[in-house]
């Protein structure tokens, strides 16, 4: 019996996603997540999925749906494999942020378009715990293969790509990975995010100097998983910045709400805001008319979508860790054949707000 034309165009679609996004061997995202992504009901996926396990395209168990193997075409150039901790990394945790993953696949994406070459996201969890890699994701990685990824996470796949004598861009390490771990014979470029809260102090107090600010308050979210790192690096400059913490992950209402009293309490002269990422923000609702902090008041902000709002692009300025252009330098590495081990440190940059362009916000 023929499959309904609804089905078929799924199965079509379903077919260019795993082309696209997987190798031989992958393991699919969990089927609630391939839903979402098809925008189909379970029940319309299932009879796809079926279909496809009919053609030999994938295979279903109890412990997931695979692409079934086949040879690369011949003359086929590698891709780019960018590591992500699981199928949907719109979480923030200890293996970066859902903001830093989207920066690092742009990256990748600028310098694979320079070379016209392909990239393709793995997850190596369908947990974002980094106790249940799933080895099978990366079953196709060999001699040669390109693979970028960031934070310590990962580590304990190093044994694989040092056994596999990858290709390595190895973003946002800590200051104990240096050139000197990297086994002979190993290609890697190193990004490393060394004492970055002491920088991120260091260059925020430079900036605030320049502007003869005296009383500068520091407002982070006391969720904030730096928060530890933060309080270690501020004791380093016990008056001249005070640190704030809001509570909980309010949203922007209750953040400007609690901004405004912080302000008439404290009277600073200058402030250094460190919202989440991804806070709601209505662009439309004026961030100084519900602080009531003056446009004149030196502020620099963290990436956010506060920084899309019209009027602070009008008078703040941004301060940031350029990822998007590390990420295609890591991946220009990668992909222009060089070899050895390449080291850099990631340091932060200071820009108006309104030229900022680091990140599109939705």
């Amino acid at each position: 019996m023929p499959h309904p034309p609804k089905i078929g165009t799924l199965c079509e679609s379903l077919k260019c996603y795993i082309d696209l996004h997987f190798r031989p061997g992958g393991k699919l995202p969990p089927e609630r997540v391939l839903c979402k992504i098809m925008g189909c009901s379970s029940r319309t996926l299932g009879t796809a999925m079926r279909k496809l396990v009919e053609e030999k395209r994938i295979i279903r168990s109890n412990k997931g749906s695979f692409v079934c193997g086949a040879d690369r075409p011949a003359g086929t150039e590698e891709a780019l494999t960018v590591l992500l901790p699981c199928s949907d990394f719109s979480f923030t945790g200890s293996a970066s942020s859902r903001l830093s993953n989207h920066q690092m696949i742009q990256g990748a994406l600028a310098a694979a378009k320079k070379y016209q070459r392909r990239v393709i996201t793995v997850p190596v969890t369908d947990s974002n715990d980094p106790q249940d890699i799933n080895p099978m994701q990366l079953s196709q990685l060999g001699p040669g293969s390109m693979v970028m990824f960031q934070s310590k996470w990962y580590e304990p796949l190093f044994p694989l790509f040092w056994e596999r004598k990858c290709r390595l861009a190895f973003l946002n390490c800590g200051s104990n990975y240096t050139p000197e771990m990297i086994p002979p014979g190993i290609d890697c470029f190193m990004l490393a995010y060394t004492d970055y809260q002491t920088r991120l102090f260091e260059k925020s107090l430079e900036w605030f100097s320049a502007r003869g600010a005296k009383r500068i308050a520091a407002a982070f979210c006391e969720n904030d998983p730096r928060v530890a790192e933060q309080s270690k690096a501020l004791a380093r400059y016990t008056g001249k910045l005070k640190r704030h913490l809001w509570p909980g992950n309010p949203d922007y209402l209750q953040f400007t709400s609690w901004l405004k009293h912080l302000y008439a309490k404290e009277k600073f002269d200058a402030l250094l805001l460190y919202p989440p990422p991804d806070l709601p923000c209505d662009p439309e609702i004026d961030f100084y008319e519900q602080t009531s902090i003056p446009p004149t008041l030196p502020l620099l902000i963290s990436e956010s979508a506060l920084v899309k709002q019209s009027r602070i692009a009008e008078h703040a300025e941004v301060i940031f860790i350029p990822t998007i252009r590390y990420c295609m330098e890591a991946a220009d590495f990668l992909l222009s054949d060089r070899h050895g081990v390449q080291y850099s440190t990631a340091e932060y940059q200071i820009k108006p707000a309104g030229q900022y362009s680091e990140i599109s916000f939705k």
